[in-house]
């Protein structure tokens, strides 16, 4: 198995298919789920991270936070400070 993760197919339906069954559990876990930005998603992070301003959180940090709310996750397993008195971190 190579450790590099080949880049997404442009062409047809069947080669994306193929592609997405390649890499779309690479661990094997029913616990892990992939998850897609939609506009939805997008759209509140984007609202977030223009009201943070100055706080050093990132746009892909607003688009966790987005996801959480939308699932209505209350933890997450994060090292970064970012993420302090946004929502409950494990670490």
């Amino acid at each position: 198995m190579s450790l590099t993760k080949p880049s997404r197919p442009r062409s047809s339906a069947r080669e994306t298919s193929e592609w997405l069954s390649t890499w779309a559990d690479p661990l094997g876990s029913p616990r892990i789920e992939r998850l897609f930005t939609g506009s939805d998603e997008f759209l509140s992070a984007w609202e977030r991270f223009q009201k943070f301003g100055r706080k050093p959180m990132s746009f892909t940090d607003c688009v966790s936070l987005a996801h959480m709310e939308k699932r209505r996750v209350e933890r997450m397993m994060s090292f970064d400070s970012e993420f302090e008195g946004l929502t409950t971190r494990i670490h």
